[in-house]
């Protein structure tokens, strides 16, 4: 794996998995505005999906990057988005 190849994987996480439940997770907040409990769901999984593409965004920065023996520690990714349902 080279520094090039890691952030091009890198890249398409965030294109293909990040920006979709992000998008999804956002016209779900602006949805159920009279809804807190929704909301509150949905603004819990973005934070995690935020905080997933953050951990990807810093991999260059961890000790042994690129990691020459091809063990990237990429992050566990996020649950797909799921739709709240009252308890």
């Amino acid at each position: 794996n080279s520094a090039m190849q890691i952030r091009a994987t890198r890249d398409d996480k965030l294109k293909v998995e990040y920006q979709p439940a992000a998008q999804q997770l956002t016209r779900w907040i602006d949805s159920s505005e009279d809804n807190p409990a929704a909301q509150a769901h949905y603004k819990t999984q973005r934070a995690a999906w935020h905080a997933w593409a953050d951990a990807l965004c810093d991999l260059p920065d961890q000790s042994g990057w690129p990691w020459p023996g091809g063990d990237v520690p990429w992050p566990e990714q996020p649950p797909k988005p799921t739709r709240y349902t009252a308890p």
